[in-house]
């Protein structure tokens, strides 16, 4: 499988499923969301899938400056104690700038 492991495997997780925010579920975006969804299901970014996943976060659909697209965005935070992110693997990265990162290359 592509990707990165995000959680243990070993983990013994409660089933946790989160309804979708209203900026996702208003009658004037949701055919835009599920156009959404659909690009990201050919694109290989989602995948169809007959069991329901033990996490299921929610989703935010945040409109795009200057265009008539939308971002999706997935709320992995809550709730709490049984979020994606209350499991998650707690590795920290930080970003550098461009001036930074060639000033080290050697």
């Amino acid at each position: 499988m592509d990707g990165i492991t995000i959680i243990s495997d070993n983990l013994q997780l409660e089933d946790v499923n989160v309804n979708n925010y209203r900026s996702a579920t208003e009658s004037t975006v949701r055919q835009q969301v599920e156009r959404q969804i659909l690009t990201e299901i050919k694109q290989g970014n989602y995948i169809v899938t007959t069991e329901k996943p033990t996490i299921v976060s929610a989703l935010w659909a945040i409109p795009k400056p200057d265009s008539t697209y939308i971002r999706l965005i997935h709320d992995c935070s809550g709730p709490d104690l049984t979020s994606l992110n209350s499991n998650a693997n707690c590795e920290h990265y930080s970003y550098d700038t461009v001036d930074k990162v060639t000033a080290n290359i050697k």
